[in-house]
């Protein structure tokens, strides 16, 4: 059964009109106004464009060559050991691939938050989606559980890390993800064939749902094409990293 959501927007469309007085100076010296005008607005822009240019490379040569590919190495790393913390559940590899002076047992106590964060934020999501509807605690958890095994089967490697600046790298990942869409329309006909089947109440129906959507999480074996995916990453001045937008990387997941 599809989720529908409401989106109410507001679009604030504001009619500016302004009457120009009619000028009284000459036609030539009208123009030749206009043009200097011109001249030094353009002046202005090619000024500021030059500084803009001027900035970005003096921020991204203040990077080394050997200080920009250990950010881009580490950045790597810890992209790498975010996947494995959240998509995969696993800590022990999180703390394997992790970069940073921290010890074994710290970095495995990080990547433990993240697992435990990861299914906490997809079982509130759904809570969410579903206020209103009679799904209990235990239907949840079971549906994150089927969520989480269909991203099991999912695959990925990091292709390379570029340096943008002092703190900031963009890591390109190739994924192999695996077809949400094609769950949620099997889901949909099995829904739309029980219901034709069957008298049934609101609670019942719901109740159907969550069993069928988690049976088919349960059953998902097959991955897409690869495709990939940018992840920004910031370098923070402790010398952590930090991926501020987590979905940049699911969405090669999850398709």
């Amino acid at each position: 059964m599809k989720k529908l959501f409401l989106l109410f927007t507001l679009f604030i469309i504001c009619l500016l009109a302004a009457c120009a007085e009619k000028s009284s100076v000459p036609k030539e010296q009208k123009n030749v106004e206009e043009i200097e005008k011109s001249s030094v607005s353009e002046e202005k822009e090619n000024t500021e464009e030059i500084e803009k240019t001027e900035d970005i490379n003096k921020d991204s040569s203040s990077l080394n060559t050997e200080e920009g590919e250990i950010q881009e190495k580490e950045a790597a790393a810890y992209v790498d050991a975010l996947i494995q913390a959240t998509v995969f559940q696993n800590a022990e590899k999180y703390a394997e691939k992790a970069p940073g002076p921290e010890s074994s047992e710290e970095k495995q106590k990080d990547g433990s938050t993240q697992k435990g964060f990861f299914k906490e934020i997809y079982k509130q999501n759904t809570k969410q989606n579903m206020t209103g509807l009679p799904v209990t605690d235990e239907q949840v958890d079971k549906l994150a559980d089927a969520f989480l095994k269909a991203l099991s089967v999912t695959e990925y490697e990091v292709i390379e890390a570029k340096a943008q600046s002092a703190d900031k790298i963009k890591v390109t990942l190739s994924v192999k993800g695996f077809d949400d869409s094609l769950v949620n329309n099997k889901t949909e006909a099995e829904l739309t064939q029980f219901i034709s089947e069957n008298k049934v109440g609101k609670e019942e129906l719901i109740a159907k749902n969550m069993e069928v959507l988690t049976k088919n999480y349960e059953e998902v074996k097959d991955t897409l094409e690869p495709v990939n995916v940018e992840v920004d990453v910031d370098h923070n001045p402790d010398g952590s990293y930090v991926v501020m937008f987590q979905d940049q990387y699911l969405k090669g997941f999850v398709r």
